[in-house]
């Protein structure tokens, strides 16, 4: 996680201004988010439990 210090942001060519803090943290459901800009990268992964699932899935219904 990186914390972000600075930013610049513009919008059709109009200053959007700088980033700033919030006075409560934001919140997803019940995770509460930080307080300050934070850019985080990362990867996840999951294995395929059920082929004819992923292909209805993924291919419009068509399986082999």
């Amino acid at each position: 996680m990186y914390v972000i210090d600075e930013t610049t942001a513009t919008l059709d060519g109009e200053d959007l201004g700088h980033a700033t803090y919030v006075t409560a943290n934001p919140q997803i459901g019940q995770v509460p988010l930080p307080a300050r800009g934070v850019l985080a990268i990362g990867q996840a992964a999951w294995k395929k439990q059920n082929n004819i699932e992923y292909a209805t899935v993924e291919h419009g219904g068509q399986h082999d």
